[in-house]
């Protein structure tokens, strides 16, 4: 760090540094060199509530990671593979290795103030750039998981027209992206925190792992009706937005903090981080090859579209929606946790019903908010391109490290290190601009050939 922060001698509910200002624990604190793995032998003491939440098993953990990566973004994969050619599987190892790497700098990067804990992303982006840098971070996170709220509603909207009211078409589609929106609201303003998920997130992994059999199965039994194709080992101009896809199927970092924050033992985050990254890998790869194998130049997003109909798709069908459903409350907390501290800090709300009717408040309308988004763009593939190339860039490639690199000073780096976080801050780059312009175009087209 280039300059010491200044912290009180007691504990207290804020802590006031000369990058930002930070709530703390108000009582009941106690120091701990707990993440001693994580920082090295030179590692602070870390203020930390007498009653944090660090109770949650290491397999609950990975199904947390695990239901928030391997989403929406698994069913846009292979369509991706035809938009960059076949080269564009090493995206996806790329972007397994750095989301598994920036994940590490980012939770290692909450420690980094001496004396106290960080609590999101956009905490950490402050102590190291200050209030601009705090609130632009926290503007890309929000903007993430609102955005990717959205197209969870937008293809449950989708999913449950083609299976109730087939024949309703657009406007069936809006109305169950509302219906949807309903159905999510109840339970993410009854969640106090992301502890609280972990049935829905052990039910919304296992969704997706039968859905990956399904999706994987249905392609090759369709593969003898394929015998004509016309593979591309590289196109230049879609491996940019290939990539951007790409990395929003590796989203879901900003709500890392939080499942980092329930560990019992957070020094093992690294190997949770790890396995989860290497399960949804894996799943990606398949359903990648499989679906442009199969379909090449004529496969589409989501692949439920080329799949042949029938029972076996309806039930994929089903399962996604319902991983969608129960994965929205966990994304849309990480946008929620930070306005209920806010209120919280400001308001001293500490009754129970108090705290509900504050989840309420902001809770409700943020998914208001995310339903009139899906409804009125509700052109799923080419907003995950945006979204992907726009934030997921930013969030996944450059901002952690970014922050990382200021924090522990870019001087105290290997010249290999340095060498490697300056590739991912370019790569990231790239893929932000030309992804970004890319998709702008064709949500562009969208709407001329809705008009």
């Amino acid at each position: 760090m280039t300059a010491e922060p200044s912290l009180p001698s007691e504990p207290s509910s804020v802590v006031t540094l000369k990058y930002g200002t930070f709530n703390t624990p108000q009582e009941g604190t106690e120091a701990t060199a707990m993440y001693e793995a994580l920082l090295g032998d030179d590692a602070p003491a870390i203020i930390t509530p007498a009653g944090a939440p660090h109770k949650a098993s290491n397999a609950a953990a990975v199904f947390h990671l695990v239901c928030v990566m391997a989403g929406t973004g698994i069913l846009q994969l292979p369509y991706c593979i035809r938009q960059g050619g076949w080269l564009s599987v090493g995206w996806i190892i790329l972007a397994a290795v750095v989301s598994h790497y920036t994940g590490s700098q980012l939770i290692r990067s909450l420690y980094a103030v001496q004396g106290v804990r960080l609590t999101s992303f956009s905490d950490a982006a402050g102590a190291a750039y200050g209030t601009r840098g705090r609130i632009i971070t926290r503007i890309f996170k929000d903007i993430s998981s609102i955005g990717t709220c959205t197209l969870f509603l937008i293809l449950a909207g989708y999913n449950l027209n083609a299976l109730l009211t087939p024949e309703a078409g657009l406007l069936g589609v809006k109305g169950w992206i509302v219906a949807s929106m309903v159905v999510v609201t109840l339970p993410y303003v009854a969640m106090k925190t992301i502890q609280d998920a972990v049935a829905m997130s052990v039910f919304g992994a296992l969704t997706t792992g039968l859905m990956v059999v399904i999706v994987v199965a249905l392609g090759l039994l369709d593969l003898p009706n394929h015998t004509q194709h016309d593979y591309q080992w590289m196109d230049a101009w879609g491996f940019p937005i290939a990539l951007s896809s790409i990395c929003y199927s590796f989203g879901g970092n900003v709500v890392w903090p939080q499942v980092e924050h329930g560990l019992r033992d957070p020094r093992v985050w690294p190997r949770v981080l790890g396995i989860a990254t290497a399960l949804v890998s894996v799943m990606y790869v398949v359903v990648a090859v499989v679906g442009y194998a199969v379909y090449d130049a004529g496969t589409l997003s989501p692949i439920f579209i080329n799949l042949p109909g029938g029972t076996a798709l309806t039930v994929a069908n089903v399962m996604v929606t319902t991983h969608v459903l129960l994965t929205t409350p966990i994304m849309m907390s990480s946008v929620s946790s930070e306005f209920e501290s806010d209120l919280e800090a400001k308001y001293q709300l500490g009754a129970p019903c108090s705290s509900f009717l504050m989840r309420a408040v902001v809770r409700v309308p943020l998914m208001v908010l995310t339903m009139l988004i899906a409804a009125f763009v509700p052109y799923f593939a080419d907003v995950m391109a945006l979204l992907g190339s726009l934030v997921f860039s930013m969030l996944i490639f450059v901002l952690p490290v970014m922050i990382h690199g200021k924090l522990f000073g870019w001087h105290n780096q290997s010249w290999s290190t340095y060498a490697w976080n300056i590739f991912i801050i370019a790569i990231g780059g790239v893929c932000c601009v030309v992804g970004s312009y890319q998709a702008i175009l064709a949500l562009i087209r969208d709407f001329q050939s809705d008009a």
